[in-house]
């Protein structure tokens, strides 16, 4: 690895929630020296994911976050609408995603989310 990155690692702030570029000090902070580089890294994952669902026909990852599990998996198009109505019937926890007039129609449903 160069010099110049053999002590850069990719941060979360825990109060603004930006990644950042940067270096720890020896107090366990953030070095004064960092780069916002949100907007690259959620762009790189999705190239990425992206890339996997061409190769093998879908991008899952889960990992291990305090004791629960997460997943992260990207839905093509197609699938999209059907998954978001499966969160809502499972009462499973998603972000505010909305689902297009008229879309849960295309699959037997109706939304009648306000």
């Amino acid at each position: 690895m160069s010099e110049v990155y053999k002590n850069m690692v990719i941060a979360n702030a825990a109060i603004s929630n930006d990644i950042y570029l940067t270096t720890i000090n020896k107090d366990g902070m953030m070095s004064l020296k960092r780069k916002v580089i949100t907007e690259d890294v959620l762009r790189a994952t999705v190239q990425n994911m992206q890339k996997d669902t061409e190769r093998n026909g879908r991008a899952i990852y889960s990992w291990d976050a305090s004791g629960k599990i997460v997943t992260l998996a990207f839905i093509p198009d197609e699938l999209r609408v059907q998954f978001l109505k499966w969160c809502d019937e499972v009462g499973y926890s998603r972000t505010d995603v909305p689902v297009e007039d008229g879309a849960l129609a295309e699959i037997g449903g109706d939304d009648d989310r306000e």
